[in-house]
């Protein structure tokens, strides 16, 4: 066996498990699939990996691009997988690499990607409290994710694990869950409510979440009360039905995503119900 390379047995197969063990020394590496076996030449390892991770977090820092961080640390999950590296310094970059895909990508793709495999590193790194010091956030994020997907029903092996911890579901995931019920009982008001104090509640990242379930919301709330609200409504009351910050970034939204556009030399503008209900009621969120 090259010294490049290991050959075990996995203990569910009898069939040799090849490890790469890189020698790469770039600090930056563009990211590319593997169609064949990586050549350990292109590899870095573990320790390389870690320089690597700070430098880019480091260029990331200037430039603010995230096509950039995104392909780095795309390249360093990778070159950690065909090493089979995982430990807590794995759950480092995916979180971060989690954290970015909402905060700044708006990448609900990869966020998905990298949140998929914390699942499994918590699970195989439990005893570990530096891995999982952050799993009971993720998992409030994964709860959200689902719920913007229209994925709730597969929530309940979530709800089972959180609701059997020593002291209940943890306060992250336990305020994930008031979201999905204030979502399932359609109280827009209580979900506004619990949007707002999500940032604390949660973690930081979960705006990237929020933003686009919070459009959902408004966009099914806006259908309600078009169909029960006749013949116009102020303005001004559906701005604070919708939680926004003003009677104008009410008027702005109907504009961008339905086309509205009311005459706001009026004090108080009124919407008429019934002329922009075939507007409303057949606009989908994209």
């Amino acid at each position: 066996t090259s010294p490049s390379r290991i050959s075990f047995f996995s203990s569910t197969s009898p069939a040799p498990i090849e490890v790469c063990l890189g020698t790469s020394t770039e600090l930056e590496k563009p990211y590319f699939r593997l169609t064949e076996a990586p050549d350990p030449a292109k590899v870095r390892p573990r320790a390389m990996l870690v320089k690597s991770f700070k430098y880019v977090l480091g260029q990331f820092a200037q430039s603010r691009s995230y096509q950039y961080i995104s392909e780095q640390l795309q390249s360093i999950r990778q070159d950690l997988s065909v090493q089979h590296i995982f430990d807590e310094f794995t759950v480092q970059v995916y979180e971060c690499h989690a954290r970015l895909a909402l905060e700044v990508g708006q990448d609900l793709g990869e966020f998905n990607k990298c949140q998929s495999q914390l699942v499994h590193l918590s699970a195989s790194l439990a005893s570990s409290p530096k891995a999982t010091q952050n799993a009971t956030e993720f998992t409030a994020y994964r709860v959200l994710y689902l719920l913007l997907i229209g994925q709730s029903s597969t929530l309940s092996h979530i709800i089972s694990e959180a609701m059997t911890q020593p002291g209940g579901a943890a306060a992250a995931v336990s305020h994930a869950l008031l979201i999905r019920r204030a979502i399932n009982i359609r109280d827009h008001h209580l979900f506004f409510a619990l949007a707002r104090k999500a940032p604390s509640a949660i973690g930081r990242s979960v705006g990237g979440l929020l933003q686009p379930l919070t459009k959902k919301i408004r966009d099914k709330t806006l259908k309600v009360i078009t169909t029960a609200y006749r013949p116009t409504i102020a303005l001004s009351w559906l701005s604070t039905q919708l939680m926004f910050a003003s009677p104008q970034a009410c008027h702005d939204w109907l504009a961008q995503e339905y086309k509205i556009i009311l005459p706001l030399a009026s004090s108080d503008p009124s919407i008429d119900t019934k002329e922009q209900a075939p507007t409303i009621l057949g606009h989908s969120v994209g």
